[in-house]
């Protein structure tokens, strides 16, 4: 039934500007219905509906470079593609990647899959991979973003300062999943459009670009087996500004990713996190690398300033940093909640990890089948009903 109701209504609320309109609201009660229901059926309806040739060219036609994706938000179409994003993604992060990826492919199969809006595409991508920068509920599903970025840069017009960036956002998602010698190609093949497309970008943003690729290299090196070179590699990262904190930080962080976090990883992000009062990253892997050196006990203080800093910077920035950009809001991120809740409990205080496992799951839905998962925070109180608890209060996130 509301499948059919689905396919039924789809040309009628398309054709609606109008968010109050019946058509409308039928359609996006059903995309609704359907994710809640959940399972591949569903999902490869929502993701079909989702990537189709006409909403994508709807879409692409209320993109914008600036406070976007897309706008207005209170506009029909832009709230029938929050609908079918939001309503996708209540899929698991593999089922949703999978189903995304089978729309794609069937797409391509006729040759139509070049033939989307890349603007929409980038769009729908960020929606799935930062939700919460779009006033989204919190369910990020990257795998199923990194499907759409691959896509961005095939589809013409080629080399603009789009695919720069795609190319950038599907580099770190491949990075996350260990495929590092493609982050490498992906991030390399980043830099080379934006030296046609951005060829004035200052040089701290070149030095910064050499130093991302070097520690993708590193990493690349180290999953081959080469470790000696990965070594070699992180080593030379802070020589063209030995007093630079973003040089600083990429060491510090090659470090942690290769497997050593000892006295050099935490000097190198000590001496991040003084140039820059700003950076919670710094400081959120600063604490890590203190966990390991000096026990979970010293660490807790410096997971607590991580996460202040986040939040001040959240609050410093506001909102009118987004209005100069696609990246969405400001927000804070769950990971430095959840480490936190993991260090309470290896320090012994299980009692007060139950809160800032909370809020990690409420910036990051992905959280809660981590924590059922991990014998780290076994000792929480009741952990399986505050997991539920919470993605229950998700569930029930208003859709603006």
């Amino acid at each position: 039934m509301l499948l059919r109701i689905l396919e039924e209504r789809r040309d009628a609320a398309l054709a609606t500007p109008l968010r109050t309109e019946g058509a409308f609201q039928l359609y996006r009660s059903a995309a609704i219905a359907l994710g809640s229901i959940g399972g591949d059926a569903a999902g490869r309806a929502l993701a079909e509906h989702l990537l189709s040739p006409r909403l994508a060219a709807l879409g692409g036609r209320i993109s914008v470079p600036a406070n976007g994706p897309f706008q207005p938000t209170e506009g029909g179409v832009a709230a029938l593609i929050r609908t079918l994003t939001a309503a996708l993604a209540r899929l698991d992060e593999t089922a949703c990647a999978r189903v995304v990826a089978e729309v794609i492919q069937r797409r391509a199969a006729d040759g139509s899959d070049l033939s989307l809006d890349k603007e929409y595409l980038d769009g729908v991508a960020r929606y799935l991979a930062d939700p919460g920068a779009y006033e989204l509920p919190p369910r990020r599903r990257p795998a199923a973003a990194l499907v759409l970025w691959s896509l961005v840069p095939r589809i013409a017009p080629r080399f603009s300062p789009l695919d720069a960036e795609a190319l950038a956002l599907a580099a770190s998602e491949l990075e996350s999943q260990e495929s590092f010698a493609a982050a490498v190609a992906a991030y390399r093949a980043s830099v080379g459009v934006s030296d046609v497309e951005e060829s004035s970008r200052s040089a701290e943003d070149r030095l910064w670009e050499a130093a991302r690729l070097a520690g993708l290299e590193a990493r690349a090196a180290h999953a081959a087996g080469r470790t000696d070179a990965a070594l070699a590699i992180v080593a030379s990262l802070r020589a063209p500004d030995p007093s630079n904190g973003d040089l600083a930080f990429r060491q510090g962080w090659c470090l942690v990713k290769l497997g050593r976090p000892g006295p050099e990883a935490e000097a190198a992000l000590r001496f991040a996190a003084a140039r820059n009062a700003r950076d919670a990253s710094a400081r959120f892997h600063l604490a890590w690398v203190v966990e390991q050196i000096h026990g979970a006990e010293r660490a807790l203080p410096a997971y607590l300033e991580a996460i202040r800093v986040d939040s001040r910077r959240v609050e410093d920035l506001g909102v009118a940093e987004y209005l100069t950009h696609r990246r969405g809001r400001n927000h804070r991120w769950g990971h430095h909640f959840y480490w936190y809740a993991r260090a309470l409990c290896a320090a012994g205080r299980a009692d007060a990890a139950e809160r800032p496992l909370r809020d990690a799951i409420l910036l990051d839905d992905r959280f809660g089948a981590m924590a059922l998962a991990d014998p780290a925070l076994a000792p929480v109180e009741d952990r399986a009903a505050l997991v539920a608890e919470v993605l229950s209060e998700i569930q029930g996130t208003p859709l603006r």
